[in-house]
């Protein structure tokens, strides 16, 4: 059984079905890994600069709200702000992974 095709609209993005696949192939992981506390700063960045794209290329088309025809900005802009404000805190007291300094 096949999976679902994913098509994407944007009219910036080629091979937008295949721009789909990458990037929730690249959400997964890294959602656990931010929920985990594994690399929160870094994966943060990550996910922050690609919802930026995301937004650019792939919404921005469609106008402010994310209820418009087609999906608007807001959304992956707010996504974006969040992960940037989490960079910015770091990691949290129950991170697997953490940088602490030594005393």
């Amino acid at each position: 059984m096949a999976g679902p095709r994913i098509k994407s609209r944007a009219p910036k993005v080629p091979h937008g079905g295949a721009s789909c696949r990458g990037s929730s192939r690249s959400y997964s992981p890294s959602g656990l890994a931010l929920i985990l506390g594994l690399y929160t700063r870094w994966v943060a960045v990550f996910l922050g600069i690609h919802l930026l794209f995301a937004a650019y290329l792939g919404h921005l088309a469609y106008g402010w709200m994310f209820t418009a025809k087609g999906g608007g900005y807001e959304y992956p802009l707010f996504w974006a702000i969040g992960c940037f404000a989490l960079a910015l805190m770091g990691d949290g007291a129950y991170a697997l992974k953490t940088r602490r300094a030594a005393v």
